[in-house]
């Protein structure tokens, strides 16, 4: 699979791990690690490592943009980012407890990018995506981006061969979801913010089939819903399946959605069907939370974990749901 990866807000990922955090206190860093960050990135790594084609663009500046892009080409990435004028890409700190395993984030807002930026990476990317069999868009949009930005390129890449992909939220998402894309991957908390409202489990399941699979995606899309450590749901019009993550002694919870995905289009784009692809996503998402840093897998891990997920098919009422 060759895939396009869009980090629109990229970071650099720096993570210090404490053996008990004391908030308004001296802590210590037992370590530190410092990767590429942003959703998309994220997302890139993990299918790199597992054997595909990836070029990541997107926004990057000064220092930390050049250590971004360093440590995507030591990952076997290809980086064609656009180069703003000014700023610094940003740094996202999380402080990971291994006392109680609570991850604490702190994230900058990043440089303001201008509207010449903007143009540059709508001009560039048709070229870009003209090998991609999917095109992710990941993450939240730096200040500078605005609606009507997001839309055209939403349909800059809707325009492209490749299989359109969003995981945003709030105004991001709704701005990408106007050229109908073929995923998405909300979280419950994106889910509810979608509804305006809280909703049971099988009303955001009704709402992904008849609001979003129904009028604003393409025939025959897929809504990916991340359960948290309770698993996740794929949607479609004709049925909705739902894997329960396996037991794991999770260590960092920051980047298992980015996983998540990658495992889906893994899977999927590995000849896997919907039940599988399905059961590959929740094994990268548990595997990753194994890990101290984001958007880091093992296949040994994967492998372990992929027997233990359980997936059902079901309706709204219980005697509609069966083991698969």
């Amino acid at each position: 699979m060759n895939c396009l990866a869009i980090t629109l807000n990229a970071a650099v990922d720096a993570t210090y791990v404490v053996e008990r955090f004391t908030s308004g206190g001296a802590n210590r860093v037992v370590r530190k690690h410092e990767m590429p960050g942003g959703k998309g990135n994220n997302v890139a790594r993990v299918l790199a490592a597992h054997g595909h084609a990836v070029v990541a663009t997107g926004f990057l500046g000064g220092e930390h943009g050049r250590f971004i892009e360093r440590g995507l080409r030591q990952a076997g990435i290809e980086s064609r980012f656009v180069w703003l004028a000014r700023g610094v890409s940003r740094t996202c700190h999380t402080v990971l407890d291994r006392d109680s395993g609570e991850a604490t984030e702190i994230l900058e807002a990043g440089p303001e990018v201008d509207e010449d930026d903007c143009e540059r990476l709508l001009e560039r990317l048709p070229p870009w995506m003209g090998s991609a069999d999917v095109v992710v868009i990941s993450g939240s949009a730096p200040a500078g981006v605005t609606p009507a930005f997001l839309e055209r390129l939403a349909m800059v890449v809707r325009a492209g061969p490749g299989r359109m992909l969003v995981d945003a939220s709030g105004q991001t998402l709704v701005s990408l979801l106007t050229a109908r894309p073929d995923l998405i991957k909300p979280n419950e908390a994106e889910m509810r913010s979608l509804m305006g409202r809280s909703a049971s489990l099988d009303d955001r399941v009704a709402h992904a089939k008849g609001d979003l699979l129904g009028q604003r995606m393409a025939p025959g899309a897929n809504v990916l819903m991340s359960l948290g450590g309770a698993g996740a749901l794929l949607i479609s019009e004709i049925r909705v399946l739902r894997a329960r993550a396996p037991a794991v002694e999770a260590v960092n919870t920051v980047g298992c959605g980015d996983a998540l995905l990658a495992g889906y289009l893994h899977g999927r784009f590995g000849g896997l069907d919907d039940v599988e692809s399905l059961r590959e996503a929740v094994a990268f998402g548990a595997a990753a939370a194994l890990q101290e840093v984001a958007g880091v897998t093992t296949t040994c891990d994967v492998r372990r974990l992929r027997p233990e997920i359980d997936i059902i098919e079901f309706g709204r009422s219980s005697d509609t749901r069966r083991m698969l």
